[in-house]
């Protein structure tokens, strides 16, 4: 769910802009994700959050922090908190920023709306208070916003999701349509949120 409301499922298996700080005069933070296939369904497999300077990366199995492999949470690193909550990695920015992901394929995160409201982009959306999926002002479907969101690395090239992906499951039945609507959902399961109510960062 985006910051305005919107609810959407997109397939797509490169990276991705989760969210950003775009619209500032500098850029706070910088969230990527990449999702995998597994039998059960999508995954997400890789996170990059940039927030001022701090750079992390998670994956299933490791964290870093500038590089550092973090052993031992909680850790705090010039403001940025990282800790675990059972499964759930947890980083928290002051009472702006607060990104929780449960290891597999839920993604959850807090801004400060009066910090925030209409600077930001990605699958989040661009936080303005208005329903309905646009980029650069234009309106686009899901399948063209999600393929916006994609940033290919200097040596990928990871193709854009088709349009006949997100329907192609309509011409499916029985147990077939049920395991298809399970590999091509995006945000689905627990359900990837993006927030601006109250952060709590305690």
């Amino acid at each position: 769910m985006t910051y305005d409301g919107d609810f959407y499922y997109y397939p797509g298996k490169c990276k991705y802009v989760f969210a950003s700080h775009c619209k500032g005069s500098q850029e706070d933070f910088n969230i990527l994700f990449q999702r995998t296939e597994e039998e059960f369904g999508p995954v997400i497999r890789y996170i990059s959050i940039k927030i001022h300077e701090v750079v992390i990366e998670i994956s299933t199995n490791s964290i870093t922090m500038d590089g550092e492999l973090v052993t031992e949470t909680p850790v705090d690193e010039s403001g940025v908190l990282i800790d675990r909550i059972g499964d759930y990695v947890k980083i928290a920015y002051s009472s702006d920023i607060y990104f929780m992901w449960n290891g597999e394929d839920s993604i959850l995160l807090k801004l400060n709306r009066n910090k925030y409201a209409n600077q930001t982009c990605g699958m989040c959306g661009d936080f303005n208070g208005v329903r309905g999926l646009t980029y650069d002002g234009i309106e686009a479907t899901v399948v063209q916003y999600g393929n916006m969101q994609k940033r290919n690395g200097p040596v990928e090239d990871c193709p854009d999701v088709s349009p006949l992906t997100s329907t192609k499951c309509k011409n499916m039945v029985n147990g077939n349509f049920h395991k298809c609507e399970k590999m091509h959902s995006s945000l689905k399961h627990r359900g990837s949120k993006c927030s601006h109510t109250p952060i709590d960062s305690t």
